[in-house]
């Protein structure tokens, strides 16, 4: 499929992402600077894992929650397709803008450069995402993705 290589790309940039969340969630266990991961650490690990291996991979599948109903007037069955990447993207826009309100990008280095792979992660996901359209008949479900 042509359109592919944008959720492989998003997948990558997500998995990148994840990892840098990751040891900087390891950072700051290790650190002692955070009470929430200290009081069950391994389920916390285990749960960030899932997420970085999991969350890339439905991306690189084109996973995509699919609404289908028919119309009596045009006669034809109608899809609403709410693509994963889509909605993850919006998750993560919704995620920096909370760290842009509450400058917590401020506080070290480590905040910023988590900032600047959330906006990345946030543009990749929505361009890979918004490569799908929303609305779809039966005839555009069955077309291959450009």
């Amino acid at each position: 499929m042509p359109g592919a290589w944008r959720y492989t790309l998003a997948a990558l940039v997500y998995f990148c992402y994840g990892l840098l969340y990751f040891f900087g969630a390891h950072y700051l266990t290790n650190t002692q600077a955070t009470e929430r991961a200290m009081s069950n650490a391994q389920w916390f690990f285990a749960i960030g894992a899932l997420l970085v291996v999991l969350l890339p991979w439905l991306i690189y599948q084109r996973c995509a929650l699919a609404v289908s109903w028919c119309s009596r007037r045009a006669r034809q069955r109608k899809t609403l397709s709410l693509d994963f990447t889509l909605l993850l993207g919006c998750l993560v826009s919704m995620r920096v803008i909370g760290l842009i309100v509450h400058q917590a990008h401020n506080k070290t280095p480590l905040h910023q450069a988590a900032l600047i792979m959330a906006i990345l992660t946030a543009l990749c996901l929505l361009w890979a995402g918004a490569s799908r359209p929303g609305w779809m008949s039966r005839e555009t479900l069955d077309a291959p993705l450009t």
